[in-house]
């Protein structure tokens, strides 16, 4: 895990976020007449599933109707407690609701989702996915909380702060 550690400018002396647990190296998506099977690879071997905000995958279908979050209509958590299951749950609009239980398989760096179209809202085999794994990822932030802590603080004094122009 490469983490970040820069040096800063003025009195930001250094750029530095060590949060990063599992490093994802490499996904991929397939599917046949039924389901739709996702792929993740970190760099080496994956932390607990129990570990708080653990390996979720973000999911859009292109072209579908309904509300989303971030842009995002699915999300994908593998289950805590059942090492072969996940749950899918769609975004109401209001927050996230159950849509389904899925089969997930982890072991070492490697997991596997096989989601149902159906649950995806997905008819045929002519569909356009965009896809986003994330791990440590904190919800309740919003999709802002992709960026790191230090980003976010400084993403904080920028809107709080007081600024001039570029043209003065």
């Amino acid at each position: 895990m490469l983490h970040r550690d820069h040096p800063g400018w003025g009195r930001i002396r250094a750029y530095t976020n060590t949060t990063g647990r599992n490093d994802i190296v490499a996904g991929a998506v397939a599917s046949d007449a039924d389901h739709v099977y996702f792929y993740v690879k970190t760099a080496g071997d994956m932390s607990p599933r129990t570990d708080p905000d653990w390996m979720r995958l973000f999911i859009r279908v292109e072209r579908q109707e309904g509300p989303q979050w971030e842009g995002f209509g699915f999300t994908v958590q593998p289950s805590a407690q059942q090492a072969n299951s996940a749950v899918v749950q769609r975004f109401s609009g209001n927050g996230w609701a159950a849509a389904g239980q899925v089969q997930c398989r982890q072991q070492g760096q490697e997991m596997e989702v096989a989601v149902p179209k159906k649950i995806l809202g997905i008819k045929g085999n002519k569909f356009t996915l965009q896809v986003k794994w994330t791990d440590n990822f904190d919800m309740k932030a919003g999709g802002i909380g992709w960026l790191d802590k230090e980003t976010l603080r400084l993403m904080h004094v920028l809107l709080t702060g007081t600024s001039i122009s570029s043209d003065k």
